[in-house]
């Protein structure tokens, strides 16, 4: 099996690149890396190598590619999508659609699906304009990369009481929360790895992010990793972060504020907190019973090996294609515990007026600009 990756990175991190890489070099595939940016022969590659999986991005180099050549050598494409629908809204107001030219190509590829990792409700309706166009739209969620565990071990002394690694910058609504959090902390042993926006609220060290942060030397030497979504994440549930799933991974406790994460994990494997009072209880808990951390921390770790890894993505992927399969490594699971369910009238009308009222001011701007 060879697989061509293409993408910029513009809006996802080298984590997904190389969480691939591995999966797919761990399965004994052929895998190549190609940014759009700099690249500017793709199709002469395509036309020159055997590709069995085309992998791309909505703005990250589905726009250059060449249907013809995909469809000639029977090319099977995998795009991580945008929205489309007839109305033209998103269920983020920052978050762009889909361009007309990349529908375009992607109706012209014969051997082709795209992929979202929001919920499936979401995706039925903000995504409803590619199955009118007969392009297959399949749930892809987080996930974590099982190519890179460590052993897990229980360690008493650890290096931070608390980390967290993610920008402020779209999560001021757990200002609040966060200093209560950190009244109960040595700031000494808090470990940030975000923008300055962290520096500016609380005056805590911070750093930034590299491309290959070493998550586990944190997560696994941290006695509480707390997973903040943003208020529209915890309130309306549209995804789940990776995050959830690369703590259990690299040996840490977590706490999580999103209830969404009842669907991925029971309740003996990571603690979800409802709300900010039960967050907040569940931190100074764990805070004076660090000998209780270990089984969640032994649970989650099971629970995304068996259910969350790359591996059962590509498994979700390769079904719906109806792609042979015998690797050990893949015989896995397809994550499918979701409820059937869909927006009501009110959702639909409060993300219209948002993505409407957004994209008028975006014109008024340029307007003004001129």
């Amino acid at each position: 099996m060879k697989i061509l990756y293409i993408s910029s990175l513009r809006y996802l991190s080298s984590h997904f690149l190389n969480g691939w890489k591995n999966c797919f070099e761990r399965l004994g595939y052929g895998f190549k890396y190609l940014n759009p940016d700099v690249d500017n022969n793709i199709n002469e590659y395509l036309k020159s190598h055997k590709v069995d999986f085309l992998f791309t991005y909505s703005n990250e180099g589905l726009i250059k590619l060449d249907h013809k050549i995909l469809n000639k050598n029977q090319i099977k494409l995998v795009v991580g999508a945008l929205p489309y629908n007839r109305f033209n809204i998103s269920f983020d107001k920052h978050c762009p659609l889909m361009g007309s030219e990349e529908i375009n190509i992607l109706e012209k590829v014969d051997n082709k699906i795209v992929w979202s990792q929001h919920e499936p409700e979401f995706n039925d309706f903000f995504y409803s304009g590619f199955l009118t166009r007969d392009i297959p739209v399949i749930y892809l969620p987080h996930c974590a990369d099982i190519t890179q565990i460590i052993e897990l071990r229980y360690d008493k002394n650890l290096n931070y009481d608390l980390f967290f690694i993610g920008n402020l910058g779209h999560k001021k609504n757990n200002i609040k929360l966060l200093k209560t959090i950190f009244s109960y902390t040595d700031i000494k042993k808090i470990k940030i790895i975000g923008d300055k926006l962290w520096k500016k609220y609380f005056n805590i060290k911070i750093e930034g992010s590299t491309k290959n942060e070493e998550w586990k030397k944190y997560y696994s030497q941290s006695l509480i990793s707390i997973n903040l979504h943003t208020k529209r994440q915890k309130k309306h549930q549209v995804l789940l972060n990776d995050r959830t799933f690369h703590i259990p991974i690299y040996g840490g406790f977590q706490i999580c504020d999103n209830p969404l994460a009842n669907k991925f994990f029971k309740n003996d494997e990571i603690i979800v907190a409802e709300n900010e009072k039960s967050f907040i209880e569940f931190y100074n808990y764990f805070r004076t019973k660090p000998d209780e951390r270990f089984e969640y921390i032994k649970k989650g770790y099971n629970r995304v090996v068996k259910d969350h890894s790359y591996f059962n993505r590509w498994l979700t992927i390769l079904s719906h294609f109806d792609v042979k399969y015998s690797d050990i490594y893949l015989k896995t699971n397809i994550f499918s515990d979701h409820i059937n369910k869909s927006l009501d009238l009110k959702q639909i009308m409060n993300y219209y007026i948002e993505s409407k009222s957004f994209q008028f001011a975006k014109k008024i701007k340029k307007w003004i600009q001129k």
